[in-house]
């Protein structure tokens, strides 16, 4: 495009929007840009901050007429190559490049060139179209046009975007400031209302216009006008950002109300006094509420009862002596703390919530509460928390009373705790106590030995028929005459049996048992105890297979081993007609395993190899584990020392294959090495 052809052009175009701005703008720009350039369509497009990927257009010009303004998706368009990105130009065929254009087919578009639009800060706006119902194989002029006016459009719809915005923020403080529960005004530094919202209005009892004509000292009750100057003059010299005061204001009918006053400053740029904002809420209830509570005071400070009264929110404003006596808490110490002072974390949360909720709901509640009294100390109180309601039936108060049962409370958890006691002593030890009358042959248990026997006092006939058929039916027997022996001996019993279940699984009890006779030697009654020693036998069992036996292979370890080679020795002493083998076996090169491949590869390796060893050995003699890679292997009953050859050879014939192990194949070999009894040594430690 020569110059004089861009001059005319941009002439042509400046004189469309020079004067326009706003909505008028965009459609100049839009007709001028269509009539310049020649083009059937031209529009300027915003992004939408409400739908993403999305456009809204301010000015669409078709066929050189003024259309309606429409949003459309960005995505599947030629839009989207863009916006926030650089200027496109498409000559022909733009519906096929984007066949889910539908816009393109409904407007018979074949060409299309766009530019984008960015804000001051580089964040993308928007963009400026120019298509054609015919090809464009040259995007000049237009590519030149559009640049220079993509700086105007994008000023343009910044500036739009912003005064969105101021009216918007504008929009929400009014809603704010109107709608706040609270009051709030804007006052002069001189005193003068200048803003008002009506909450503000409804406590004063004026109406907005009246009060503008008036000074916030013109409705302070004249007692707390001192007091607040005070602070306006503090906060104007710089000395307080904000200050916060109970006062009284002078409503229109005369009377007084009781407000919680907040103030803070509002200061120009330069740092001068613009405007306070005063934040008013009425406190008349509370005060009146506060003046009975007053009155009330007077009643309950003779009274013997703890009795402390609080907020909504359990903050304590009134004790009375008792209380203090009671908790060790001085008055000033409780007012103004939370009640929960006194918690002794004895209850659960559910505890406290449960009577939140009864007392929230406008019930009164009572019961027993475990309190902490400043020394630490706890003690026990008959709690009444009962509500109180205003006139308009809001709970505002708590009035808690409380009678000190300390001393009630420890007398019977003394006896509680010792039938307590009694029960875990037999628990713990799994010991159950048992008295058997003998003359009416009732039998009567404590509750552990029904643990132990697995019953219930319903499941059990309470006889000693009954309880011998819990016996294991071989033990039978052997309980019966231990019985009998102390019914007719009079020597107590001290035995271990077996019991079974109703379930079907054995236990093993330990009995202790002693009879009581009359004058004439007649037996009366027994008594004794019976205690679960299953647990202690396994252990036992468990010890002694521990103390003898390899617990990785299972193979007798090395005390064993001694044990069971001095018995063969002893053998071959006392019948001089037999030989005993002892067989070193040692693994090859296991360390290298071992470290390479980890310690479970070690082990698993260590438990096939024992497997191996036992299958080459005969069931009477021994294979044992001294530790590590180690094994030794009692050979008894040898005749020749063939015998002894052959079965070495079987040792190490059992490491030809491989071990599989975690999916591996190991090749280990074994050493060994062989002395015979009596012929090479004459000892264990030989």
């Amino acid at each position: 495009m020569n110059t004089s052809a861009s001059y005319r052009i941009l002439s042509e175009i400046a004189r469309s929007v020079s004067q326009a701005s706003g909505e008028e703008f965009f459609r100049s720009l839009a007709v001028a840009l269509s009539r310049t350039l020649q083009a059937d369509f031209a529009f300027i497009g915003r992004l939408d901050t409400g739908v993403a990927d999305s456009v809204q257009t301010l000015g669409v010009c078709g066929r050189g007429e003024i259309l309606e303004n429409f949003s459309y998706r960005l995505p599947g368009t030629p839009c989207e190559s863009v916006v926030g990105r650089e200027p496109c130009h498409y000559p022909h065929i733009i519906q096929h490049l984007f066949p889910e254009d539908t816009m393109l087919v409904d407007m018979g578009i074949e060409s299309y060139i766009g530019y984008p639009l960015f804000a001051s800060t580089g964040s993308p706006l928007g963009l400026l179209v120019v298509m054609h119902t015919r090809p464009m194989p040259d995007k000049e002029p237009a590519h030149s046009v559009l640049q220079i006016c993509s700086a105007r459009a994008a000023a343009e719809i910044e500036r739009l975007n912003v005064e969105e915005s101021l009216r918007e923020s504008e929009e929400r403080f009014h809603v704010t400031f109107n709608q706040a529960a609270v009051g709030l005004a804007h006052v002069a530094p001189d005193g003068r209302f200048l803003r008002l919202n009506q909450r503000f209005c409804d406590i004063v009892g004026y109406a907005n216009d009246e009060l503008l004509q008036r000074t916030f000292q013109d409705i302070t009750y004249p007692e707390d006008l001192d007091a607040d100057l005070e602070y306006v003059r503090r906060m104007l010299a710089g000395e307080i950002q904000t200050y916060s005061m109970e006062k009284r204001y002078i409503r229109r009918e005369g009377d007084s109300v009781w407000a919680n006053l907040t103030v803070s400053l509002v200061r120009d740029p330069q740092g001068e006094p613009k405007y306070f904002i005063s934040a008013i809420e009425d406190i008349s209830a509370r005060k009146q509420v506060e003046a009975r509570m007053h009155q009330l005071a007077g009643v309950v400070e003779q009274t013997a009862d703890s009795v402390a009264i609080t907020d909504r929110d359990g903050v304590i404003q009134y004790v009375n002596p008792a209380y203090e006596k009671t908790t060790g808490f001085a008055r000033g110490e409780a007012i103004g703390k939370k009640a929960n002072i006194l918690k002794s974390g004895k209850h659960d949360e559910k505890f406290y919530r449960d009577m939140w909720e009864t007392i929230l709901a406008g019930n009164v509640f009572r019961g027993v509460i475990t309190n902490r009294r400043k020394d630490g100390s706890l003690y026990h109180e008959e709690k009444t928390i009962t509500p109180l309601r205003d006139e308009l039936g809001n709970i505002m108060h708590f009035v808690s009373t409380g009678k000190d049962i300390t001393e009630r409370v420890q007398t019977m958890e003394a006896l509680r705790e010792s039938e307590r006691s009694l029960a875990n002593a037999q628990r713990i030890a799994q010991m159950g106590s048992w008295d058997w009358d003998i003359v009416t042959n009732e039998l009567r248990w404590s509750d552990e030995i029904y643990r132990i026997f697995g019953l219930t006092p319903q499941q059990f006939g309470a006889t000693y028929d009954a309880f011998l058929y819990s016996v294991h039916p071989d033990d039978r027997d052997f309980v019966v005459e231990s019985v009998d022996r102390t019914l007719n001996e009079n020597i107590p019993y001290s035995i271990d049996h077996r019991i079974v279940r109703p379930d079907g699984t054995e236990r093993i009890v330990h009995e202790q048992a002693e009879v009581v006779h009359d004058e004439t030697g007649k037996a009366l009654r027994m008594y004794g105890t019976v205690q679960d020693v299953t647990e202690y036998r396994r252990a036992q069992e468990r010890l002694n297979y521990i103390a003898h036996y390899d617990v990785l292979t299972g193979l007798p370890n090395r005390l064993l081993l001694q044990d069971r080679l001095t018995q063969a020795m002893n053998e071959v002493d006392r019948y001089d007609h037999h030989l005993v083998a002892v067989m070193f076996i040692d693994l090859d090169h296991f360390k290298i395993i071992n470290d390479s491949l980890g310690h479970e590869i070690g082990d698993a390796l260590i438990k096939e190899v024992a497997v191996r060893l036992k299958g080459c050995i005969r069931a009477i003699d021994t294979i044992s584990r001294l530790g590590g890679d180690e094994f030794t292997a009692i050979i008894t009953n040898v005749s020749h020392v063939d015998d002894v050859t052959r079965v070495a050879q079987k040792i190490i014939d059992s490491f030809v294959a491989p071990f599989e192990i975690a999916g591996r194949e190991l090749f280990v070999s074994a050493s060994l090495g062989i002395t015979l009894y009596p012929f090479d040594d004459s000892s264990y430690e030989s």
